[in-house]
């Protein structure tokens, strides 16, 4: 009995880890774009955390971001601490740099890595 009970909850929290990241529900691996463009928001009132907004030019609701906020495994909105921050994740998620644009608000423009 205590076997199977420990079985049951590895499977469940594997289950969860081999989720990745999404964006509009689907997860940001499989998506075909090879160009996306990413901006930060705030994380809430007085957090010096950030949220992502990813546009793959998917439609969007209007006055509504939902789908384009990035989420993690559990469909959590994922919060990081810089621009960096997400650049590093972007880059081993498989996209690099191109270029950065805009003054208050920046947003960056990044390219899915080809494999040879």
């Amino acid at each position: 009995m205590k076997t199977s009970f420990l079985l049951l909850i590895s499977f469940f929290f594997v289950s969860f880890s081999l989720k990745a990241q999404t964006v509009n529900g689907i997860p940001l691996k499989d998506y075909k774009e090879e160009y996306l463009k990413w901006s930060a928001k705030s994380a809430g009132l007085g957090s010096r955390k950030i949220q992502v907004l990813i546009d793959f030019g998917q439609e969007a609701r209007v006055l509504s971001n939902m789908e384009q906020i990035l989420l993690d495994s559990t469909g959590k909105k994922m919060e990081f601490n810089s621009s960096i921050d997400v650049l590093n994740f972007m880059f081993k998620n498989g996209y690099e740099l191109m270029q950065p644009f805009g003054t208050e608000y920046i947003s960056f423009y990044m390219r899915k890595i080809k494999t040879p």
